[in-house]
């Protein structure tokens, strides 16, 4: 878990290889990235994993997946 200085004060974080995020970060933070491997099935689990957790604890959230070389959202909620 990486916690990104902003110029403005507020705080990014980004999550990596599985790294915990909670709904205190989120709440916390102007902007929360969760990045994972879509070919591994494991990351993929974990990740929806922390999608449910989240959202369910109140998070607005956005999935986005790299399709083709281009971005594009896949849900949001």
């Amino acid at each position: 878990l990486t916690h990104v200085p902003h110029p403005e004060g507020r705080q990014a974080v980004m999550a990596v290889e599985g790294a915990a995020v909670t709904a205190a970060d989120v709440a916390a933070a102007e902007r929360v990235w969760i990045l994972f491997d879509g070919r591994d099935p494991m990351a993929v689990d974990h990740a929806r994993g922390q999608w449910r957790d989240l959202t369910g604890a109140g998070a607005a959230a956005q999935y986005w997946s790299e399709e083709g070389g281009r971005w594009e959202k896949k849900a949001e909620r």
